[in-house]
């Protein structure tokens, strides 16, 4: 125990795991180490070398850990599982290479999984693995903001479908006619273009190239030419569509980007000064409540939830029937469900148009 908590020993086991990343970054050249040379036999044998050290590190953890039963066991630790993983597949290619068959085939291709043995170097340096648990732990606290923005993309998207479904396509010749008949007709291919509105699916990816900032002129210049179904764009015959897609950019990007990296920064800080107080820090790292406190907290955010449903409480009496009957229905607790099941079945239906569905499906 004190030979795995000396800073020598985790030193060592840093610079092993620096030295194995460095020899996989220039194997990823196929044409190198040469099949059969001194260079490929010089690199296996480092190879089996930092298998041996990093199996004794594990060893070595695990008899001083113990390996399920102690306070800190070797599997009770999430970063510890991950590194067995790796030396466990790293020994099974080894000893497994030479056998024939599917077998011998499936177990080489474990050794890709050698690529994440830089990741133990999350767990020999502190500040590193303290940045990636806040990291882990903040992401469900986002999922709101995730939700919100996947709400945007589908808005946005029926949107764009609603205004340019199949007005994106054009001609390929150099000298494009007006028409999809003359076109094809002249020898031309009707063809649409890369980012386009005609389903749900092409709008979301659209909107997304928007929200990114990456060339979203491109597409606005696109539907600003924008003319009829089945004619040849035409230079700015359409230059109050930019409006849509300015707005996108707002409401997308400047607002719906920033607020998820607040939101994960704000998340993050937050954990990180709660993962400090929990491994015993105090002052400015972070904040240790005692149980009475803890308790007054629980009671107030319970006290926060009741009246949030206070008003489920005005009294029925000395009121018509038809306020009665919606106080009822907005009362029932399983009202709010019911109507985001319309929503969600209306979203859906909106989502489900598309250019070129046939009559029967329009109908």
């Amino acid at each position: 125990l004190r030979l795995i908590d000396h800073k020598s020993f985790q030193f060592v086991v840093l610079m092993l795991i620096c030295a194995s990343s460095f020899l996989l970054a220039p194997q990823a050249d196929v044409d190198w180490p040469v099949p059969g040379s001194s260079t490929e036999w010089w690199v296996d044998a480092a190879d089996i070398c930092f298998t041996a050290a990093f199996t004794v590190e594990m060893l070595l953890r695990m008899i001083a850990l113990t390996v399920q039963t102690g306070p800190q066991a070797y599997l009770k630790d999430s970063w510890n599982c991950l590194d067995g993983f790796i030396v466990v597949m790293s020994l099974l290619t080894y000893g497994l290479s030479n056998f024939g068959g599917g077998i011998g085939r499936v177990l080489k291709a474990f050794r890709v999984l050698r690529v994440l043995r830089p990741l133990r170097m999350i767990k020999t340096v502190p500040s590193l693995k303290l940045v990636i648990d806040a990291t882990l732990v903040s992401l469900p606290s986002i999922m709101t903001v995730c939700a919100l923005g996947f709400i945007i993309m589908i808005i946005l998207g029926v949107l764009g479908i609603t205004l340019f479904k199949g007005l994106f396509w054009s001609c390929s010749l150099e000298e494009p006619p007006a028409t999809k008949t003359e076109c094809e007709a002249a020898g031309g291919e009707w063809q649409n273009a890369p980012f386009n509105f005609d389903n749900i699916g092409h709008a979301s990816v659209a909107v997304f190239i928007i929200s990114t900032g990456d060339n979203w002129q491109d597409l606005m210049w696109s539907g600003m030419d924008v003319s009829a179904m089945d004619k040849q764009p035409v230079k700015k015959n359409s230059p109050l569509s930019a409006i849509y897609f300015v707005f996108v950019v707002v409401v997308a990007f400047f607002f719906w980007a920033n607020l998820f990296v607040s939101a994960l920064v704000d998340n993050f800080s937050n954990v990180a000064s709660e993962l400090k107080g929990s491994a015993g820090a105090t002052g400015s790292e972070g904040y240790n409540y005692s149980e009475s406190q803890r308790k007054w907290l629980q009671a107030l955010n319970i006290g926060l939830e009741k009246a949030k449903e206070s008003w489920r409480d005005v009294p029925m009496r000395n009121v018509s029937n038809i306020r009665w009957l919606c106080l009822k229905l907005r009362k029932w607790k399983r009202w709010d469900m019911f109507v985001m099941f319309f929503i969600t079945c209306n979203a859906l239906q909106m989502c489900l148009m598309r250019h070129g569905a046939p009559d029967k499906e329009v109908r």
